[in-house]
Parts: C-alpha cells; structure tokens; sequence
C-alpha cells in the first residue's frame, strides 16, 4: 500500500506529489524550499522537528544560514495566516524546533476499479458450408462473389495482406506522431547562466519609505555577495543610478554585468508590498519577479526572502563558508533602526551625522548585541573625527572594539579597522582579532 502523498489540515490541503498547497481551490503561493518545510512539518504532525533535522532535509544540497529557517517559518505563517504568539498550526518547541500541532487527515485516493476477470472471448468465424451458397435449385454451386472480386490466390492474398498491413501501420504512425508532436509537453524554459548582477537601488512610492528602500537594497546586495557564484556590484557603482535609470541593457553593458534586479516598495493599509524582478539584459526578459505582500513589521523578512528566492532560481549557493556570512538581527525595530542610521548616513551633512547616532543607539537599545549598530557607530564616529576631534575618536574606537567583540568576521569591522589604521585614529595596531582575520 503506498505512503499518502495528500494531506488535509483545517482549510488547507497539501500535495507532496504535486509540490501544491491549496486554500480550497486557490492554489497558495510558496518557495519550494518553504513547501519542503511545511511538508516535513506535517508529514511529522504533533512531533517537534529539530532545526537539525530541517536542515539535513530541506538543505541537505546547498549551504544555509541560521536565518533561513526562521525565514521559511514566518513565510509559513504568513501564508497560513498563523500567529507565532497563538499558533493554530506552527508551534515553537524552545530548544528543540518546531511542531505543526492542527489536526491532520491524509487524503484517500479513490479506488482504482479492478480489471474485468473475465477477458472477451474471440469469437471464430468459420467458413460457412459450400450448400450456403447453393443456388434455391440446390442443383449447381454459384460464385459466392462476383467474378471481378473474386479471392485471389495464396501469393497475391499474402500481397494484399502486407500491402493494407503497411498502409495502416504507415496511418497509425502518421495520426500517433502528428498527434505526439502537436500535444507533447513544451521544453521547460531553464533560467540562463547568471555568473554577474547588478542590484539597482530599489525605488519607494513615498520619502517615507526611501530609507526603506536603500536599507533593503543594501540587504541584498550584502546578501547575494556572499555567494561563490555571483559576481554582484558594489553598492556605490549602482546607487549612481538612484535618481536617473536608464534602460537596463544600458546599465548592464555600463556595469559589465548579465543580470539586473529592480525593486518597488510601496505601502497598503499598514502592508508593506515589495515588488521585486530579475531581468535578462541580453534578451530584456524576466528572469524571475515575484511580489511580497507583508506587514510593515516584518520588512526585514523581506530582503532575506529576495535573496533566498533569488538563489534558488538560480540555483547558486548564498555563502560558501558560515563564518563570513554577516550576522543581523533577529529584531525588526533594531533593523529599522539601523536602516534609517544607515541611510542618515549616505547623505553625509553634519545634521545628518547625528541622526544616524540617534538611530543607531536605537538600534543597540532593541538589540544590545547588534554588532553592526556598534559598527555604524564607529563608522559615523570616524567621519566626524576627521575633523579632528579626540573624544569622537575614542566614541570610534569604543564602538569598533565592542563590534569586534560580538562579531569579528563582520566585514564592516574588517573596513572599519583599516580606515581608523589609516587616519591614525587607532594609536595603537588594529585588534588582534581583527589581524587574524586578515591573515586567514
């Protein structure tokens, strides 16, 4: 008896087979690598799985971050219209992982109707008795055909037999091959190689959400770098685009690159709706594009989501080694607070320079040990000491310091460090930590 490959839960009903989620008849909108969760999660109704045991399956072929479970569960939940604080369906289980705790009923596949026992007999037809085509006389034989239709003789049967034989199987193939060639499937369309990608900064609706959009430019950008198999631009060679954007394959023969990702934010009774797509610039077709629709709350599930989706369709690996992948936070008001400092930041006025603190220590007051909230510090210290300043020297070398400790590998920190060398705000040799990274 084969192993149920449909599953039932509250309104929803899952297709392992199919790979299909569906909402009644709606078919739900989820990334492969989400649906493997989900299926695991189910498959395994009322047990915890382990984080473990997710990445073993979901991402048993390809390198994954910390965050990408995380990610995939509040895509989950969002899709199921789920509540982390009161789970209908996706239980947290503290130290262990997760549980699907609805009730779940596998789908029975209707009965096959067994083949009839009994096979139909072929009926012989025998040739009739020579009396059958005697005259009403009954005194001579007459022809059973007329003369001009009359049965040839053994070879000439065997001619015409061949002969009809050929005909059909010649018809039958004809019908069956003009019937295959017109209603076979179409080749699947593989998306390119993409080994180059520019990231254009993402355009908003409103200034309200312009940090918004450079913040999650920047996320991806940082993101997709990390990949072996990416070459992505650096920030400050596509933000010359921000205000005037050409025509992609313009860009693109600018840039150098064979791939170009757009972005749209805009907002909808307190929904944050991100309109993202991967464009071809040889062939100016979409690659890939999808549209996020999710509460402003959750804009750092976003960026992480793009990246994500962008390397499974791509097939590509996001980080080739964890120890370089660029810790965050898990805290949407820490993130948001950073983005704002980041974007105070870029636009370098004195007024600005202490905006981006303020936003900054916000950021370090929702997460304490937000590395890269220390290391805007630095870096927003550093610029204002240029001109020169002791205290904000030592402001920078403080926040550098504690940045090294809670994350060494920051690539931030590396620059950080380097810079302070070179303005010779760092009296002393940069930390040791830091020299190790560099030698490694």
């Amino acid at each position: 008896m084969e192993a149920p490959h449909k599953f039932r839960f509250g309104d929803f009903c899952l297709d392992a087979q199919e790979e299909v989620l569906l909402c009644g008849d709606a078919k739900v909108a989820i990334n492969s690598r989400t649906f493997q969760v989900l299926r695991l999660l189910v498959e395994r109704a009322g047990k915890a799985v382990s984080k473990q045991e997710f990445f073993d399956t979901v991402w048993a072929d390809t390198f994954v971050q910390d965050n990408s479970l995380t990610v995939a569960i509040t895509s989950l939940r969002k899709a199921l219209g789920d509540d982390a604080k009161n789970p209908k369906f996706i239980e947290n289980v503290p130290r262990k992982g997760y549980r699907f705790i609805a009730e779940v009923a596998p789908v029975a596949e209707p009965a096959k109707e067994p083949a009839s026992a009994i096979e139909p007999q072929a009926t012989k037809v025998e040739d009739p008795p020579v009396d059958a085509y005697a005259s009403a006389a009954g005194s001579e034989v007459v022809d059973a055909f007329p003369p001009a239709v009359q049965p040839a003789g053994p070879r000439a049967r065997r001619y015409v037999f061949w002969s009809v034989a050929g005909l059909g199987l010649l018809f039958a193939a004809v019908v069956i091959g003009g019937g295959w060639l017109r209603g076979r499937p179409k080749a699947v369309e593989v998306a390119p190689q993409i080994a180059s990608m520019a990231v254009l900064p993402f355009e908003s609706s409103t200034e309200e959400f312009e940090f918004l959009a450079d913040g999650m430019t920047d996320a991806v950008i940082n993101s997709l770098a990390l990949s072996p198999d990416l070459h992505i631009i650096s920030r400050n060679s596509v933000f010359k685009y921000k205000k005037e954007r050409p025509a992609i394959k313009e860009i693109a023969g600018a840039l150098n690159v064979q791939a170009v990702l757009t972005g749209r934010i805009t907002s909808r009774d307190n929904e944050l709706i991100v309109n993202a797509e991967l464009t071809d610039a040889a062939t100016n077709t979409q690659i890939w594009g999808h549209t996020y629709v999710r509460p402003a709350a959750d804009a750092i599930t976003v960026q992480q989501q793009i990246s994500h989706d962008i390397a499974d369709a791509l097939k590509i690996k996001l980080s080739p080694d964890e120890q370089f992948a660029v810790r965050g936070t898990k805290s949407p008001d820490a993130w948001l607070a950073y983005v704002r400092g980041r974007f105070y930041w870029n636009r370098r006025g004195n007024d600005d320079y202490r905006r981006a603190i303020e936003q900054f220590n916000l950021a370090l007051q929702a997460d304490p040990a937000y590395a890269m909230a220390y290391a805007g510090l630095a870096d927003t210290y550093l610029i204002m000491g240029l001109r020169p300043n002791e205290d904000r020297s030592q402001l920078a070398r403080a926040a550098l310091d504690k940045a090294v400790e809670l994350d060494p590998h920051l690539s931030e920190v590396y620059a950080l460090s380097v810079s302070m060398s070179v303005s010779n705000s760092y009296r002393s040799s940069p930390p040791k930590r830091i020299i190790e990274r560099r030698s490694s």
